[in-house]
């Protein structure tokens, strides 16, 4: 492959990195010559459902340093998906508590900081976004500490997102950096509303807000939605049992399908004809 022109392989490399950059990542590794050939897509589409809540950091990182590489080729990212990072108990350095320092309060504000920044270096090239936060906190699923997604996510607007969805009871809401609106959504058309059951309500709670969704979304920067889908899935003994079921839902019919699947064990995995 060293041999064929880099004006041949990157076609190939972009169809290959839409599963969350589990690709990317091989091609990274491969040589020399298909590192820097595959630079300018292996961030196509990028999952960050670990758990880890350095993940978002290690990323940051990877992506600023491809994007510094070469300023003329930034390698854009298209296709984001992001999950809530699971509790980490105690100082996440491992040190002894400060005094008057709590570090679970420090670790979310410092979670919160590097979503934001991650956000606003996507942001101008988005064009499909999935935010995950985890089951409630009575269910069984996750614990009282975990942590959650930013809310509400300050930006000046994303030009190129056509597709959105939140995951989970907790939504994720949109401000624009004045404060007094929504961010600039010219493109949306489709946003997906996928409810993780709360045993204290019914099913019926959830479906009625499809036409509110619409109409909030339309009266608040986002004139052009056309399409608002609201799904409700059952709660899940873990985040992977949860992954596999937005993989394998027929109802929710969305283009991240693709980028979860190396997360679900196989197992979970169901072969569609």
């Amino acid at each position: 492959m060293d041999n064929l022109p880099a004006e041949v392989l990157e076609p190939i490399f972009l169809l290959a990195c839409r599963d969350g950059g589990r690709t990317g990542c091989a091609l990274s590794l491969t040589s020399r010559y298909i590192r820097a050939t595959s630079r300018s897509v292996r961030f196509h589409s990028v999952s960050l459902v670990s758990g880890v809540a350095t993940q978002v950091v290690h990323f940051v990182a990877s992506y600023s340093a491809a994007c510094e590489y070469d300023k003329e080729r930034r390698p854009r990212v298209r296709h984001l998906c992001i999950a809530a990072a699971t509790r980490i108990v105690g100082n996440a350095d491992g040190n002894q508590r400060e005094e008057g320092v709590n570090p679970e309060r420090k670790l979310r504000q410092q979670y919160l900081r590097d979503i934001m920044v991650l956000i606003d270096m996507v942001a101008p090239d988005v064009r499909t976004m999935c935010f995950i936060n985890q089951c409630p906190t009575h269910s069984s699923a996750y614990g009282a500490g975990d942590l959650q997604l930013p809310s509400p996510i300050t930006t000046a607007g994303f030009p190129a997102l056509t597709e959105l969805a939140v995951v989970g009871l907790r939504t994720v809401e949109f401000r624009a950096v004045d404060g007094t609106s929504m961010p600039f959504l010219p493109c949306l058309r489709t946003f997906h509303r996928i409810y993780v059951r709360d045993v204290r309500m019914q099913a019926q709670h959830y479906m009625r807000k499809s036409d509110a969704i619409l109409m909030r979304w339309k009266t608040r920067g986002a004139q052009n939605i056309s399409d608002v889908k609201v799904v409700l899935v059952e709660c899940c003994s873990s985040e992977c049992d949860l992954l596999g079921k937005l993989r394998d839902d027929r109802r929710i019919r969305w283009s991240f399908a693709n980028m979860l699947a190396p997360y679900v064990p196989a197992r979970g995995l169901t072969v569609n004809p």
